[in-house]
């Protein structure tokens, strides 16, 4: 149920800006895409291993949270003054008790890990781990079924063919590489027969005992799945019609998560210390969502010009065609989730339901004490652009805390909501409309740019159709 609301500057300007952006998002030289390879808006990333020990296992962290809750967006931060490992975690969607008992388990569990190999001690956190993701882990694998189950016998076909080849040329060093691709191929097979026996085992014990096995075959991909040159990639797609490693990728995110929490906990001394004297998670409860109607009229557009210079080279009914033509992408743009319109209604109204973003509550969270240091804000799913904006402008403003953030999507979320509790909120507030203003005119000159003649060979370098609804 949302609460009605009638005015949201942020919820007009953005909606402004959507207007004049060629799709969804918002990229520039400001805005860090994660340094490596981006599943997409709506799934998990993972970056190239360019971060800080510190941050890898925070990400893997609030990995496992989110696929608990059904792969929500959910961030966290470690509690700055606690001598023991205490997160505070922000949810889209509140946290059931059932969930949060899962969680804090798995920490316990974490923390009894020895520094030595104990494959007891690892079994168990595994089986744990799986079984409360198992709704997400399984549902995904059913739902692949139709490129998993032909997989098998077509890299097997794939193997041999090379093995023939490997065994018939050497020029150029070419079966090294041969005898690589049909170590990445026998990998990769084993880890898709684990999948496969997985999601076919009889009831919950013998999809307990597949859980090790499945897991060590998926973490034994990870190497090749999470590559810059994407080379890897393209060996196992090669060999399965259709490829299929990009559902690899997106069904060994928790074994990933998990794999670097174990290291860690066995590797880091620092982390060690920390679980020893416990780990404590703080739940930041989400706000309810609220209803904001955006009439645009005349008397409101004289509003929005204020607010907004760069509209003045626009004008009302183009803001609102172009909105409109939007909208009737429904699902393909994601920014239309939160906007209802109904079309041909004078004045044009838009209402747009808004919410605390995760990154915004930890943001509040924090507002009342002074932070020293830089903290880093971890994300299940990638930063939409109005958290990194909200971010970027804290930075300009004297007094608030330093924050970063991990990869970088730049969805806009018209329905974003400015955090309830931040230092310096009317100056935070006036950068980040200032930032938007100026993002907007950029579009609303290219908008109005001439049209190049169109030249056959240069079709390729078009932008998409969208950049000039």
């Amino acid at each position: 149920m949302s609460i009605p609301v009638t005015y949201s500057p942020m919820s007009e300007a953005l909606l402004a800006l959507y207007a004049y952006t060629g799709g969804d998002t918002v990229h520039s030289k400001d805005h860090d895409w994660g340094n490596g390879w981006m599943k997409d808006k709506l799934g998990f990333e993972w970056d190239n291993r360019r971060r800080s020990r510190n941050d890898i296992l925070l990400d893997a962290m609030v990995t496992i949270i989110s696929l608990r809750s059904g792969r929500q967006p959910v961030a966290l931060i470690r509690e700055p003054e606690s001598t023991q490992l205490e997160l505070v975690i922000a949810s889209e969607q509140p946290m059931t008790r059932t969930q949060r008992s899962d969680i804090e388990r798995y920490f316990a569990l974490l923390a009894k890990l020895p520094s030595t190999i104990d494959t007891h001690g690892e079994a168990e956190l595994l089986v744990h781990a799986y079984r409360m993701c198992r709704e997400e882990v399984k549902g995904l694998v059913k739902a692949r079924a139709e490129w998993l189950d032909p997989a098998p016998p077509q890299i097997s076909d794939a193997i041999e063919d090379l093995r023939a080849r490997a065994n018939e040329d050497d020029e150029y060093g070419n079966r090294r590489t041969m005898r690589r691709e049909i170590d990445i191929l026998t990998r990769a097979r084993s880890a898709i027969n684990s999948l496969i026996a997985y999601r076919d085992a009889a009831d919950a014990d013998a999809e307990d005992s597949l859980v090790p096995r499945l897991h060590h075959a998926l973490t034994g991909c990870i190497s090749f799945l999470y590559v810059e040159n994407k080379r890897d990639f393209r060996v196992i797609d090669n060999a399965i019609d259709g490829g299929i490693s990009a559902f690899l990728v997106e069904v060994s995110f928790l074994s990933r998560a998990l794999d670097d929490m174990i290291h860690g906990a066995r590797s880091d001394k620092f982390l060690r210390a920390l679980l020893t004297k416990g780990v404590r998670c703080d739940w930041i409860h989400p706000t309810p969502a609220k209803a904001v109607s955006i009439a645009l009229e005349g008397p409101s557009w004289g509003g929005l010009s204020a607010l907004l210079p760069a509209l003045k080279d626009a004008s009302l009914d183009e803001l609102v065609a172009r909105l409109e033509a939007k909208l009737k992408a429904e699902d393909y743009f994601l920014t239309n989730r939160n906007i209802t319109h109904q079309s041909g209604n004078l004045p044009a109204a838009f209402e747009v339901q808004v919410a605390a973003h995760c990154e915004g509550a930890l943001v509040s969270y924090l507002a009342d004490r002074h932070i020293e240091s830089t903290l880093y804000i971890a994300t299940a799913l990638p930063v939409c652009y109005t958290c990194h904006l909200l971010i970027d402008a804290m930075k300009g403003v004297q007094g608030c805390n330093n924050f970063r953030l991990g990869s970088y999507n730049g969805v806009i979320d018209c329905g974003w909501e400015f955090p309830n509790v931040i230092r310096q909120a009317d100056d935070v507030q006036k950068t980040m409309i200032q930032k938007i203003n100026d993002q907007l005119k950029e579009g609303i000159e290219r908008y109005h740019k001439p049209k190049e003649p169109f030249v056959e060979e240069d079709w390729g370098n078009m932008e998409t159709s969208w950049s000039t609804v």
